[in-house]
């Protein structure tokens, strides 16, 4: 996965192959429009909150109802319906996007990305929609996450500016959770809502399988609709709730707990761990 590059759709890549196009009259109206209120999602490194983010559009030739492996990666419902109806969701999130969103791409990031990253970071921040921190960080705080072990992503605007990132981050010292990562995802702000965080998740999920991770965690302000239904979409669990979590500018704020299990999670178990 670190040699491959995700993109998001743009006036060339808005197209439906001949298997979907009659079944996008009967879907267009059971779509959701994207929303403008994506900010973030967690906080790098520890337990903290998300905020609302818009869906993004991905484009996808598969055909799943020939494909099983490309269903199993969709969300249950999702994957019931490319089987039901032979329309592949990810084809028809692309035939619904505007001709003049742009497109971006996302693609593995380098320590040469910790300042942009810094930057956006630091809006999620002071918007305090989507994270308990309120200090913002300098790119050596940034820097300091690669660590060689948890995948870092960012998506690039057309003219190659870093406009959102998504990261995994170390969930616990001990052996038996090293296949855990915490995770975060943000987007700048004028790049919210349009389609940049969906796109950084799906390249972050991708790699984090590939690099041998198991499960993803964060957490979700509870009045946060949107990113919880993004997270459903993509694969995520509500685990449960935690009540008065932490304090921001002091109002209590709860969250929800969600999980995805990774590809590595269905392999036989390795070797217990001592940790």
């Amino acid at each position: 996965i670190l040699g491959s590059r995700f993109r998001a759709a743009g006036p060339r890549r808005v197209h439906a192959s001949p298997l979907i196009e009659p079944a996008l009259g009967q879907l267009a109206p059971t779509l959701r429009p994207a929303t403008a209120l994506y900010a973030g999602l967690g906080t790098p490194g520890w337990q903290e909150p998300c905020a609302a983010f818009a869906p993004a559009h991905a484009t996808c030739s598969i055909d799943p109802v020939r494909d099983e492996s490309r269903c199993a990666r969709l969300s249950n419902r999702d994957a019931e319906r490319a089987r039901s109806t032979g329309v592949d969701p990810l084809v028809v999130r692309a035939a619904t996007v505007s001709a003049d969103r742009p497109a971006a791409t996302a693609r593995p990031a380098t320590q040469g990305d910790a300042a942009a990253i810094t930057g956006i970071y630091t809006e999620g921040i002071e918007d305090r929609i989507a994270t308990f921190e309120t200090r913002p960080r300098t790119p050596a705080d940034v820097a300091a996450w690669f660590d060689g072990r948890h995948p870092i992503v960012v998506v690039d605007d057309p003219d190659r500016n870093v406009v959102g990132f998504a990261a995994t981050f170390e969930y616990r010292p001990r052996t038996c959770y090293a296949g855990v990562a915490e995770f975060s995802v943000y987007v700048a702000r004028a790049f919210r809502g349009k389609g940049i965080g969906r796109l950084a998740m799906e390249a972050l999920i991708e790699a984090a399988g590939t690099a041998g991770l198991w499960k993803l965690v964060s957490r979700v302000f509870v009045e946060n609709a949107p990113s919880r239904r993004l997270l459903a979409d993509l694969g995520f669990r509500e685990v449960g709730v935690y009540r008065r979590h932490g304090l921001l500018d002091g109002r209590w704020r709860d969250v929800v707990i969600v999980e995805r299990l990774l590809p590595p999670a269905f392999d036989e178990a390795p070797s217990p761990g001592t940790g």
